[in-house]
């Protein structure tokens, strides 16, 4: 429950920040508005679930790679799956 907790502290004010982009888009073109909003909206799913588990899953010791380990994980699977 507090990972579900944690996630939507991070969730709802980064989409509100996606649709606030979206409309400040919005005032240059519809389709940059759109596209604007649409990229932040997705996005802000990843890095509200990468700061949750950074928060919910930090280490006891305190280290600092153990807590970059987390954040960089995708990138490190996408070299290992590349090679």
């Amino acid at each position: 429950m507090k990972i579900l907790i944690t996630y939507l502290m991070f969730l709802i004010p980064g989409q509100i920040v996606a649709g606030l982009a979206g409309l400040a888009a919005d005032q240059v073109s519809k389709v940059a508005g759109i596209t604007v909003f649409i990229f932040a909206y997705y996005v802000m799913f990843w890095v509200a679930w990468r700061l949750t588990l950074l928060v919910v899953d930090r280490p006891a010791s305190g280290s600092r790679a153990a807590a970059a380990s987390i954040l960089l994980a995708p990138a490190i699977l996408a070299f290992d799956l590349a090679e």
